[in-house]
């Protein structure tokens, strides 16, 4: 048994882990995935403070990953199956085993929207990540979305492929991105498109658009969304479900960062979310 058990390596699960860690608690940390979460798809984070030119996503979550490794936060990757209390502990299951917990920090951040419409080649051609796009070159890639993350995925890729944005309504994005989009001789932008479906062509991706009322079809390699985050709340929906809201009255249980935070998604209010769950934990602690 442990103190407490962090579940989701993001900003807000590693700044609350590192947080628990600093307070002299027993904390471990579970990921299933890459530490850093939503973080290392960003192309660049220009509003964390102590970094003026910015910083590429994944180099500030090998950074925070660092952090961890000094101050010596066990980190378990493996994915949390299921999250119970059975009175007096949590019980944490995993393909692995089980952990039982006194205190839970819950930082399991988001999931990707997905469009309403069907989408033919689905997980071939058309992706709900930048990542596996990171490395192509010389491709033709379209954005599905108009949102801040939209315009910073375009960026990124815009380095080495041509790229269209796809937008249903007027951008959402920060003005200082679609300034970047607009400057860049790689980047076209397409407003007022709705996309009614996909079709394979052979080797490419073939998208069917509704733009200013007349049909379009845009010929691509690749469809990346970025339509949207939903919460990563399956835990919630699990056997905690009955007793969640007491636990967090009682200090015990807490729900930090994207998961709880909506559209706000930005690292340093998650990060600063996870602390203030692990300063609350210590706080129940001392009681």
């Amino acid at each position: 048994m442990v103190e407490m058990v962090v579940i989701g390596g993001g900003p807000a699960g590693m700044a609350a882990a590192l947080q628990c860690s600093r307070s002299g608690m027993e904390a471990v940390l579970f990921e299933k995935g890459e530490l850093g979460g939503l973080l290392r798809e960003a192309n660049l984070v220009e509003n964390y403070l102590g970094f003026p030119g910015g910083l590429p996503g994944a180099e500030l979550c090998s950074r925070f990953s660092e952090q961890l490794r000094r101050q010596g936060v066990e980190v378990r990757r493996e994915e949390v199956l299921s999250l119970d209390h059975d009175g007096e502990r949590f019980v944490i299951r995993t393909a692995e085993g089980e952990e039982r917990a006194e205190m839970a920090i819950m930082a399991t951040g988001t999931v990707p929207s997905r469009p309403g419409t069907g989408l033919a080649a689905d997980g071939e051609l058309v992706f709900d990540s930048v990542l596996p796009l990171a490395d192509w070159r010389g491709m033709s890639i379209a954005v599905l979305g108009g949102g801040d993350a939209a315009y910073d995925y375009a960026l990124r890729l815009s380095a080495a492929n041509t790229v269209t944005i796809v937008s249903r309504s007027c951008p959402r994005s920060l003005p200082l991105l679609r300034k970047r989009a607009e400057g860049s001789p790689s980047v076209s932008i397409l407003d007022r498109a709705a996309l009614t479906g996909t079709r394979r062509t052979g080797g490419r991706l073939s998208i069917d658009l509704m733009h200013n009322g007349s049909p379009l079809a845009l010929e691509t390699d690749a469809l990346l969304l970025a339509v949207g985050r939903d919460p990563a709340d399956g835990l919630l929906r699990g056997p905690l479900r009955d007793r969640s809201e007491s636990l967090i009255k009682d200090g015990v249980f807490y729900i930090a960062g994207d998961v709880v935070n909506g559209h706000r998604r930005q690292a340093a209010i998650a990060a600063a979310d996870g602390i203030r769950a692990a300063m609350g934990a210590r706080e129940t602690r001392e009681r």
